[in-house]
């Protein structure tokens, strides 16, 4: 390890940022394609004419010109996947410092920092995002997603994953996926690939498919018509359907299985969505369980708060291939509103009938 005391490097990091103009850690680094730039096209989304008009906010990683894009469709560049490899890199309080650059990966806790013991690598590949430590539907659609890439660039150690909090479900994936993590949150690398994997290009889909593969080894096809509600409960942050049981009534009238979150563990979950040709659920990271095992000639029904307007979930419908729609509800505080059933079950009928 160089000469420097690691933990100091947030602190040099700050003061070159008052010397001289931020600095991106990969500006200098060596750079592999791992898949160039693509243009496809994609399917815009379904909805009713009356559901723009409800939108009265956007999540703060998004804005309206990013969601008119998402919904119309058409054709669309997908980035390229680089891998970067850096030297001399430090993973100190929750961010990679190289190059005279830094990189968030989580927010800086200063006791942890200073508490944890730094690491020495001589090469690894890092597969953790901030995205991906935050919301556990990146995590899996990206940061599992990158894992391949990152397995096929050093296949000498596990890739690493930024340390930080867990669950049940996340440990249930890594298992069917036989993925195994080198955890840390302190360390050195002599070299370091960092992998830009955003774009939902060719090579995205195929690492995905082939995720998806494995899962459908404990959950095959079951060849069976099934149309699948994910209820959300008080998971992640607050998005309280208020009327959610006569939503459910509804759709339960309808035919529809209901999987519950909180009640239901991973295998309950996967078995009801395996092979689902329509799942409806309020936006969330709880959804992205539907695209591990759905019917890709299936679609999605996304009910978004009307504060909350975030099409991210089309970014991955499109890349699995299945046909995505939306409906927006009404409310007056942020965190609470209900949802018109009717426009709920036309858009349902809209896009079933176009599967």
């Amino acid at each position: 390890m160089p000469f420097r005391l690691p933990k100091l490097q947030p602190y040099l990091y700050k003061l070159r940022c008052v010397l001289r103009e931020e600095k991106d850690i990969c500006s200098a680094a060596e750079q592999i394609t791992l898949c160039p730039k693509e243009e496809t096209f994609v399917a815009p989304a379904f909805f009713l004419d009356s559901q723009l008009d409800k939108v009265k906010g956007y999540f703060s990683n998004t804005n309206e010109a990013i969601e008119s894009t998402r919904i119309k469709g058409g054709l669309t560049t997908h980035a390229a996947t680089i891998a970067y490899n850096l030297s001399d890199t430090y993973l100190i309080g929750g961010s990679l410092y190289s190059n005279g650059g830094s990189r968030r990966l989580k927010e800086f806790n200063y006791h942890e920092m200073w508490k944890s013991r730094v690491e020495s690598f001589d090469t690894a590949v890092l597969a953790s995002t901030y995205c991906g430590y935050r919301y556990f539907g990146h995590w899996l659609m990206d940061d599992c997603v990158t894992y391949l890439a990152a397995q096929k660039l050093n296949r000498d150690s596990l890739p690493v994953q930024i340390k930080g909090k867990s669950s049940l479900h996340m440990d249930a994936y890594s298992n069917y996926f036989d993925m195994q993590w080198r955890v840390t949150d302190s360390a050195y690398f002599k070299s370091l690939f960092v992998v830009h994997d955003v774009g939902q290009n060719s090579y995205k889909k195929s690492r995905f498919q082939t995720l998806r593969g494995r899962l459908k080894e404990s959950f095959p096809n079951s060849h069976i018509e099934k149309k699948v509600f994910i209820k959300r409960g008080c998971t992640g942050e607050p998005r309280n359907l208020i009327n959610e049981s006569v939503v459910l009534a509804a759709l339960e009238k309808e035919g529809f299985i209901i999987v519950d979150i909180v009640k239901d563990n991973i295998q309950q979950i996967l078995e009801k969505l395996n092979d689902a040709s329509l799942v409806v659920g309020v936006e969330g990271s709880h959804l992205v369980h539907a695209f591990s095992v759905m019917n890709v000639k299936g679609a999605f029904v996304v009910i978004h708060p009307p504060y909350r307007f975030d099409n991210i979930l089309k970014n991955y419908a499109d890349l699995l291939g299945v046909k995505y729609g939306f409906v927006v509800g009404e409310g007056k505080v942020k965190d609470a509103f209900s949802v018109d059933v009717k426009s709920l079950l036309i858009t349902c009928d809209l896009i079933a009938s176009r599967t």
